[in-house]
């Protein structure tokens, strides 16, 4: 009998191992997609977020972005974190309902930040995913 429970914890265990491991290297960004949106000044945004990376188009210059990538994606909200040697992006997800994103993009050259409200749209409607 004493066998028996023994292989059945070890099942468990290997069916729970499967499980996280495909929950922890397998599951998609909660941030993955396109974003469009303007800041106070007028000037338009178009982001492209991958798994890991970010690209971002901005009065007519593309950059892309891999420094510091963190997705957190819990029950309360989503939220983006990328830092690298030129910018850092701050993004998270509105709890208001609206379906809305607020960013703060610092650029470490000149010092500049910017606060942007985006909207998630689709490749083609996006000015970064239609290029």
């Amino acid at each position: 009998m004493e066998k028996k429970y023994i292989k059945l914890i070890v099942a468990l265990a290997g069916v729970l191992t499967v499980v996280l491991a495909a929950f922890f290297f397998f599951r998609p960004s909660g941030f993955t997609g396109y974003y469009e949106g303007e800041d106070d000044f007028g000037n338009n945004y178009s982001l492209s977020v991958k798994d890991d990376e970010v690209t971002l188009l901005n009065d007519g210059e593309i950059s892309t972005h891999k420094g510091e990538y963190n997705d957190i994606d819990n029950s309360n909200k989503k939220y983006l974190l990328v830092d690298d040697k030129h910018i850092k992006l701050d993004m998270g997800e509105n709890l208001d309902g609206s379906d809305t994103y607020t960013m703060f993009l610092s650029d470490k050259n000149s010092g500049d930040t910017s606060q942007v409200i985006l909207k998630k749209v689709s490749k083609k409607d996006s000015m970064i995913g239609s290029n």
